[in-house]
């Protein structure tokens, strides 16, 4: 069972993500490109990454009144919070829920859905990876750092 956790919460505590999820999509790119009169065809400048969108479709069966009012006080964040997938747990979102919950209701049964959104538009990794560094002879630490990842990244290193 997929487990869901945000703003320091397990969120599967409350809710059941549904068939058809999948955190892989919701990129969304903006190429920027230029037309000119006098050419044939246009210019390409550059492509912008936008914010990544994930709807994560859900059921619920509450307890208790409580667990909605639980529910609600987790996903109600100031900032984007860490939003982690147990399918891959090597990489954390930071998101915010965005709009209303589309939850339909009978008694303390219903389905409805959450759409996160990752203003970044990238997952960041949590995982260090060792590498091995020297010392040269005039002082400076000297390492080979291998980013297997989509985005150029500042190195943290103890």
């Amino acid at each position: 069972m997929l487990k869901v956790y945000f703003n320091n919460q397990e969120l599967t505590k409350y809710i059941t993500v549904l068939k058809g999820f999948t955190a892989f999509d919701g990129a969304e790119y903006k190429p920027s490109i230029t037309e000119y009169p006098t050419l044939n065809g246009e210019i390409f400048n550059y492509t912008k990454r936008g914010a990544k969108k994930i709807t994560m479709p859900f059921y619920v069966k509450y307890r208790n009144v409580e667990d909605y009012d639980k529910l609600q006080s987790i996903l109600n964040v100031k900032k984007p919070e860490p939003l982690i997938f147990s399918h891959i747990p090597d990489r954390e979102f930071y998101a915010i829920p965005s709009g209303n919950l589309e939850f339909e209701e009978i008694r303390f049964n219903g389905k409805g859905k959450i759409t996160w959104i990752i203003p970044d538009g990238y997952a960041i990794s949590r995982v260090a990876r060792p590498t091995s560094a020297s010392i040269s002879s005039n002082g400076e630490l000297k390492a080979t750092v291998s980013n297997r990842g989509t985005l150029e990244c500042p190195i943290n290193y103890r």
